[in-house]
């Protein structure tokens, strides 16, 4: 009796072994993207799946890094639907939530760890459409159901008002938040992310272009400011797009209090002066990587601030699209005169010429990536060779260079990565050469 008993315990210890196999089997053929119907999976067979295969599925689901894998392998049973559910760290969610508040309350039940979110809507005019977008009750509803989300973009939102973004506050883990051209959002309305902006280390922000908000400055925005004693000692990155700051407005605010910045990105920002870049190096003075479409009338000042406070700071790009510059070269060579600059862009910069191009190759020691764009006055590249650390080159729109300045550079062995665009006088013999 003893030995019939320990045979059929070995037939059972088999038969669960047997099933796993099918069951890992089957998962990894998923994985490699055969067709579901391959997949010897049955809900029989996961009627038997014990605690460690369950474990081992949960293992398996979050290195399918696909939405649509896991959104296939999540129809073959419950047990896995739920297992997927429970593994889902982020979601983006188009336009249409109809209706709004128990779409989100549905979607917020089914994923309850989800870390990150992205809700992109459709920028209508029409009020029949703008029913179906997230509002600020939708917000309300995201932040108090996802206890873990840590990371929010906002893109086309058209329905989100000043009240919306105070609902954020409630998110307690949000470090990561973008709001990108929501058109009932202008730079006023950051201050009232309130106690949310203690938390964030990265915020992105655009202006809509039809915002609906006039761009007035408002006393009580920063009466409340200074009294609620709001301090972004935590944000480490901030880009902003299209904006403007005015004195005691909500970015102008923002940026006074930071600290702790290490990068920051400024695209064609209205209003923008010597005066916030020198308040910005000042405070933050680990500032590592600083970007500047330049729209406004900055001069030397804010680069040789930059050059002299932040000894941190490795990346640069400056771009001079749309205004008559004031920034020459003696502000680039105080910016790269030290042994931290590293990477250097510039563009549509109309001060580079020859003598400028020498001078900086004997500035800037450290310099390993230099990108020129639209310098239609250099005509020789031979001062690269002073660099004694540079190894990525680009150059694009370069009209006057010819072979023969780019031939000594070629001939130093130097460069480990070269790229040539838009300069006609190259030729393609050389061209090819550079394949």
């Amino acid at each position: 009796m003893g030995m019939c008993i320990s045979t059929q315990k070995k037939k059972e210890s088999k038969g669960k072994k047997r099933e796993t196999r099918l069951f890992s089997n089957s998962i990894s053929a998923h994985k490699f993207s055969l067709p579901l119907s391959s997949v010897f999976l049955t809900r029989a067979a996961l009627l038997l799946i014990d605690l460690p295969l369950l474990l081992a599925a949960a293992t398996i689901i979050k290195r399918l890094t696909k939405s649509s894998a896991r959104n296939s392998l999540s129809l073959v049973s419950k047990e896995l639907y739920k297992i997927e559910a429970n593994q889902r760290r982020s979601i983006r969610v188009n336009c249409e939530l109809i209706p709004v508040t128990e779409a989100l309350t549905s979607l917020c039940l089914r994923f309850p760890n989800l870390a990150k979110v992205e809700i992109a809507c459709n920028d209508y005019d029409r009020d029949s459409y703008l029913v179906k977008q997230l509002n600020d009750q939708g917000l309300f509803i995201l932040s108090t159901n996802c206890p873990s989300l840590t990371n929010l973009t906002l893109k086309f939102c058209s329905c989100i008002t000043d009240l919306g973004l105070s609902h954020l506050a409630l998110c307690k883990k949000l470090v990561d938040l973008s709001i990108l051209e929501c058109r009932r959002i202008n730079e006023t309305s950051l201050v009232k992310l309130g106690n949310c902006l203690r938390r964030l280390k990265r915020l992105e922000f655009k202006t809509h272009l039809l915002c609906l908000h006039t761009r007035t400055h408002d006393p009580l925005v920063a009466e409340s400011w200074f009294r609620d004693q709001i301090c972004c000692e935590s944000l480490e990155e901030i880009s902003l797009f299209e904006c403007a700051l005015r004195p005691e407005s909500g970015l102008s605010l923002i940026l006074g209090s930071c600290s702790s910045l290490e990068k920051v990105r400024f695209y064609t920002c209205a209003g923008l002066d010597d005066s916030d870049i020198i308040s910005l190096s000042t405070k933050s003075r680990g500032l590592k990587s600083i970007s500047l479409m330049i729209s406004s009338p900055l001069t030397d000042v804010s680069l040789k601030a930059l050059g002299s406070n932040c000894p941190s700071l490795e990346n640069v790009e400056l771009a001079f699209w749309y205004l008559e510059s004031l920034i020459t070269i003696e502000g680039i060579l105080a910016l790269v005169n030290g042994y931290s600059i590293r990477v250097l862009v510039l563009r549509h910069a109309r001060f580079l010429n020859d003598s400028a191009m020498q001078a900086l190759s004997l500035a800037a020691p450290c310099l390993e990536t230099l990108e020129i764009e639209k310098a239609r006055q250099i005509t020789n590249l031979r001062f690269l060779i002073n660099f004694p650390r540079l190894v990525d080159l680009k150059i694009n729109g370069c009209h006057r260079i010819t072979d023969d300045e780019l031939e000594p550079l070629i001939k130093t062995k130097k460069l480990h990565h070269l790229m040539i665009k838009n300069c006609p006088r190259i030729s393609h013999k050389l061209r090819k050469r550079l394949l």
